[in-house]
């Protein structure tokens, strides 16, 4: 919104960590110049204890402990945005885009963020992202690089998770990376990732999180029994769910195949909606 003739954004932050903050910023300059970084070290303006000032060119962002009912955050809220609007009036900072552009600005929502735009910046700024947009949809996708790269991301995933079962755990965190891993890979050496790609990297992730799964129970299975019965590796690794069985613990090979798979596609499945969805919003500039 605008306050006193200055736009801000109020947003949350640290949403999943202990401490939660509301990010109060302004965008302010004055003739082109931004602010001195040093300014915030020594201003009072009354903040709570444990609020704190960053600055990043012309953008002034106050990071504001959350404590308390939501009246008193308000109250706190509107102190420091009074507070600091006076001390940018006191030292002539007026209200800017993020060029330095005196006047009137906007709050615009892109892929990557939020931006303080005038409405000449802003049409720069869509200019800018439609030619990218254009140089984007004119690349080919290169389904053999990309089918590599998914492989050497793949077996890089799959050599963790292994590595992290023979210490005896069972990794739902390693399946996720597994399915990062595939996409990114794909999308390093691919250029792009279309829908059949995409299909093909989660279809990867299932068979390698499956394929680290039986040579992980081998191993163990291998290690638990060669030295009683003669088997090969081979064989544990062909029938490890039948040996599973005949040993009463099905349950422990369901349970552990359940977490492992679920966790593998679900890691890669959120991959390939986020990049799909990206490469939807990447180049929109939406006013807020």
């Amino acid at each position: 919104g605008t306050y006193r003739n200055y736009t801000f954004l109020v947003e949350p932050n640290g949403f999943y960590s202990r401490v939660q903050n509301v990010v109060l910023t302004f965008c302010v300059g004055n003739n082109h110049h931004a602010p001195m970084p040093i300014m915030w070290k020594n201003m009072n303006i009354g903040m709570p204890k444990g609020s704190r000032i960053t600055s990043d060119k012309f953008l002034i962002k106050a990071y504001i402990p959350i404590k308390g009912g939501v009246d008193k955050n308000v109250q706190v809220i509107r102190k420091t945005m009074d507070g600091l609007i006076t001390y940018f009036e006191a030292h002539e900072y007026k209200n800017c885009d993020q060029l330095g552009e005196e006047g009137e600005t906007c709050v615009y929502k892109l892929s990557d963020g939020y931006a303080f735009l005038n409405y000449n910046s802003a049409d720069v700024v869509k200019s800018a992202l439609s030619k990218e947009q254009v140089i984007d949809s004119a690349k080919m996708e290169n389904f053999g690089l990309g089918i590599i790269g998914a492989l050497v991301g793949g077996i890089a995933a799959s050599l963790i998770i292994f590595l992290i079962a023979r210490l005896g755990y069972v990794s739902t965190y390693g399946s996720i990376i597994m399915g990062v891993a595939i996409v990114y890979g794909y999308k390093f050496k691919g250029n792009k990732l279309s829908k059949l790609s995409a299909a093909l990297c989660v279809i990867l992730a299932v068979a390698l999180t499956y394929l680290v799964f039986r040579l992980d129970l081998a191993v163990s299975i291998y290690s638990a029994v060669n030295s009683k019965v003669n088997v090969t590796f081979g064989y544990c690794f062909s029938h490890a769910k039948s040996i599973m069985d005949s040993a009463d613990k099905l349950g422990v090979y369901n349970e552990n195949f359940f977490k492992m798979m679920f966790m593998g596609v679900v890691g890669a499945c959120v991959m390939v909606y986020i990049e799909l969805s990206d490469k939807k919003t990447k180049y929109n500039v939406e006013k807020l």
